[in-house]
């Protein structure tokens, strides 16, 4: 996609990208850094991260898919468990 846009760029430099690939955040570090500023009261960690979930209900969702989340909503430690 960056690949993409620089073509763009290259073959007319009047032509403006918008959320250029190689400079926007992706799901993860967008959604993490909006919490830590106070963007976004929703909370987020990687599986395999140390930090656990702090606040329940949560789902758990694949980092790079638009499928919609793996697992239903989980109420609590215990049922993340599982």
């Amino acid at each position: 996609a960056a690949a993409i846009a620089e073509a763009a760029r290259k073959s007319d430099p009047a032509v403006k990208i918008l959320n250029h690939p190689a400079q926007v955040l992706e799901r993860y570090d967008l959604l993490r850094m909006m919490h830590l500023k106070g963007l976004s009261p929703i909370s987020i960690c990687r599986v395999n991260d140390y930090e656990q979930p702090q606040d329940f209900p949560v789902f758990i969702r694949a980092e790079d898919s638009a499928n919609g989340p793996e697992t239903g909503i989980l109420d609590d430690r215990d049922e993340q468990i599982r």
